[in-house]
Parts: C-alpha cells; sequence; structure tokens
C-alpha cells in the first residue's frame, strides 16, 4: 500500500523524491528503452530531471550512503537493510534514520544543482582555497576592486573574464541550461576556456556535456 503524502509541503516534497529515488533504475531503464525522457513532472507540478538527482550521493557520509542506498534506492525495508548491515560484520545502526538523514541532504544537493551547480564539501573545501588565493573573489566585485587585485593570472582578467569567474565562483560551475551565462552559451564557453588556459578554471566531459568547474 502507498503511503499517503504529508500535508506540510517539505516533508510531502521529501516522500516524492524519496519515491523518485525508488524509481531510479526502473526510470534509466524506460530511457534506454526510449519509452521515456529524463524528466518527470511530480504530482504537485514539479519537473525533476533524473541526470541530477544523484549530484551529492558520493558526498554522503559513509553511514548516510549506505542507509540511502538500501532504503531509498534498492527500495529494501528497515529491517531488511538491518539485516544485511550486520551481515557485513558492522555495528547495528538506525537505518531509517541515516536514510532520511541522506534523503534530505539529497534533496538539498539536488536543489543547489538547480539554482547553478551542487558543490560538494570537497570542492567548496577547494572553493576556499581558490577564494583565499584569488583574494576573496567570492564578493561581489566591480571592476576596480578586481584589477587591484594581485593574485598573478587573476589582477589581469578581461572585464568578460572577470564576470565569468566572479558568477562561476558564486554558482559552483557552468554547462549548458544550469540557469546562467554571459550573453550566450558559446560566447560563456569561449571566455571559460580563457580561464581554463590560465589554470583558474577546469573543465571535465561528463556523456556530452562539458563541465566548468573550480579547480
Amino acid at each position: 500500500m502507498v503511503k499517503k503524502l504529508s500535508s506540510d509541503p517539505v516533508k510531502r516534497r521529501h516522500q516524492i523524491f524519496k519515491r523518485l529515488y525508488s524509481y531510479y533504475y526502473e526510470w534509466g531503464a524506460l530511457i534506454e528503452a526510449g519509452e521515456t525522457d529524463s524528466f518527470l513532472t511530480t504530482p504537485d507540478g514539479e519537473v525533476v530531471y533524473r541526470g541530477d538527482l544523484l549530484v551529492g550521493f558520493e558526498s554522503l557520509p559513509e553511514k548516510q550512503f549506505l542507509a540511502f542506498h538500501l532504503l531509498c534506492l534498492e527500495g529494501m525495508t528497515e529491517s531488511q537493510a538491518a539485516e544485511l548491515v550486520s551481515k557485513t560484520g558492522r555495528r547495528p545502526m538506525p537505518v531509517q534514520q541515516h536514510a532520511e538523514a541522506g534523503l534530505r541532504r539529497m534533496v538539498k544537493a539536488y536543489d543547489e544543482q538547480q539554482l547553478g551547480g551542487y558543490i560538494s564539501p570537497q570542492r567548496q573545501k577547494r572553493r576556499q582555497d581558490l577564494i583565499k588565493r584569488c583574494g576573496g573573489v567570492l564578493k561581489k566585485l566591480d571592476s576596480d576592486n578586481f584589477s587591484s587585485l594581485k593574485t598573478e593570472g587573476v589582477s589581469k582578467l578581461g572585464s568578460r573574464q572577470r564576470f565569468v569567474l566572479e558568477e562561476l565562483v558564486v554558482r559552483g560551475g557552468y554547462s549548458r541550461n544550469c540557469g546562467w551565462k554571459f550573453n550566450s552559451h558559446s560566447e560563456t564557453v569561449e571566455v571559460l576556456d580563457s580561464l581554463v588556459a590560465r589554470d583558474l578554471v577546469v573543465v571535465t566531459v561528463v556523456g556530452d556535456t562539458l563541465i566548468y568547474s573550480l579547480p
């Protein structure tokens, strides 16, 4: 029997996402079969993109990672998951609590991704290191402040490069249709490539998508 959705909007959305995660692998199989696409509209009218559902998965704490995987992705019951955990020789743990905590973090990561780019705790640390090296680019700087920076490779940037680097630091990343751009996608990529050449930005390829982020 399907559990009734909560009237509380936050709890309700988490419940909906939990159902989406339990459907994740089946959803992928249907996409491969050409029977559906990567977008799904929830009962509340929200359009969810499957490709971003697991952006925070690898960054979950170990216990939350395991519990979320077993209960949310694999669809196990609490007792089934607890039994499996005990067979691995691990100490007993409240898998339901860890799964719920992991779910909250996953939904938060998904939302951050929709707002411009999820930043994992590991990347957040690297980001802070870069901010220190760049003299505080995270702040909304005007041209005079930016040009006064003494950091080699940053103080000599052009106006387009300054804008794009500032937005990248604030938003955490860039890819096509991520929610922000400089005039056009092609011009944004052109500017980002110039920052890659200066070792201020890195680019990775995921499928057919270029993703630009801080080192």
